[in-house]
């Protein structure tokens, strides 16, 4: 299309974690709309002041034994994303090697995407983590679920489809077939019972842990 033949610079913050929070806020008279970002660095020996502070930032949210992620700037399909939802329980060392990975993280996968995410400045950032679907699980299921489930330990995050620029609804990242969240912030659960739930060739349908 148009957008790969001219390939603007000015399009590629659309994908860019870190550019994206700030130019969003600045659209909405400083008003933040996305997870905080508590730290990124860039990849490089110039950039020993950013993994300083960064690894300070780990610092601070260990001490205060908050949950949080480490994963890429760049790419996308939640690759290379490190969860430590009891990063006090974890060795630091542990913890900041896994900048390395991230900063100069690659998957296959990314060569599908579109020019602009494959043009996103390689780095790494800190943020705090989103609920996990295993939180809506006891304690007691919690273990047996997730090993039977590894998406059940992912975080609870929405995809939002958006057509010409207008937001038409949302599904769970890893369970899309089971909601759909309307643009109005309604719940439809579908019937998987039902003959025309899957198309042909859908595959499976892993259900949603009961509540």
């Amino acid at each position: 299309g148009i957008s790969y033949k001219e390939k603007c610079p000015a399009l590629v913050w659309l994908d860019d974690k870190v550019e994206q929070v700030a130019l969003t806020a600045s659209f909405l008279d400083g008003r933040a709309r996305h997870m905080p970002i508590y730290g990124h660095a860039s990849p490089g020996p110039s950039a020993a002041p950013e993994l300083e502070a960064l690894e300070a930032a780990v610092r601070a949210k260990v001490k205060q034994g908050e949950a949080f992620v480490i994963k890429p700037r760049h790419g996308s399909n939640s690759k290379f994303v490190g969860t430590w939802p009891r990063p006090q329980e974890t060795d630091l060392p542990k913890i900041v090697a896994s900048f390395g990975q991230a900063v100069e993280a690659w998957d296959p996968s990314w060569k599908k995407e579109s020019w602009n995410q494959n043009a996103v400045p390689k780095g790494v950032m800190l943020q705090p983590m989103y609920m996990p679907m295993r939180a809506f699980l006891t304690e007691a299921d919690d273990g047996a679920a997730v090993k039977a489930s590894p998406k059940l330990g992912k975080p609870l995050e929405l995809k939002v489809q958006v057509l010409f620029g207008e937001v038409l609804g949302a599904c769970l990242n890893t369970h899309p077939q089971s909601l759909w969240v309307s643009r109005e912030g309604g719940v439809h659960l579908w019937d998987p019972t039902h003959p025309g739930f899957l198309a042909r060739h859908a595959g499976g349908k892993e259900p949603l842990p009961e509540a």
